[in-house]
């Protein structure tokens, strides 16, 4: 038996998605199928064939982090959780990428993923669709909840946001 069908015998084909089914179906030799291979196969195709929860969530590993809307915690989210974990500011780790469409003067992008550092905030330059991006790299994210902090000392309106969009 060749080492690709050891292989294939342990692949769990009812999790693959459907491109990936029929590409494999496509690249197939049947000359490699055996007994456990077409068992596996013809489960997929089974009219009680479900994805059960229990399968779904030992492929994947979902981590919730919880969301306190209390005025003292409601900054202890996603950044800072992720600060954290790697125990620095997440844009100077790699961890996520911080840009922006503007920059004012030597305030960087990355003092907005520096939750804790209250006087170097994000000022973007007051320019009209100005944006800043939070790119989680290979991290999916799903927000629930989200708090947007501006400098208490500037005046009203100055290089706050004013509207905003999640994509």
């Amino acid at each position: 038996m060749r080492k690709s069908c050891l292989l294939l015998e342990n692949v769990k084909f009812e999790m693959l998605s459907e491109e990936s089914f029929q590409k494999f179906i496509q690249n197939f030799d049947y000359n490699d199928l055996t007994n456990m291979i077409w068992f596996k196969l013809c489960s997929c195709f089974h009219p009680n064939h479900l994805i059960s929860q229990h399968s779904f969530n030992s492929r994947y590993h979902i981590k919730a982090i919880p969301y306190h809307q209390e005025t003292s915690n409601r900054f202890c989210g996603i950044i800072h959780h992720l600060t954290e974990e790697c125990g620095d500011n997440v844009h100077d780790k790699g961890i996520v990428n911080v840009t922006s469409s503007s920059v004012h003067i030597s305030l960087y992008s990355l003092n907005a993923a520096d939750l804790e550092n209250k006087n170097q905030l994000h000022p973007n330059k007051i320019r009209t669709n100005s944006w800043i991006c939070y790119d989680f790299k290979e991290k999916r994210i799903q927000p629930t909840h989200y708090s947007i902090r501006y400098r208490h000392d500037y005046d009203k309106g100055c290089n706050n946001l004013q509207t905003w969009v999640i994509e």
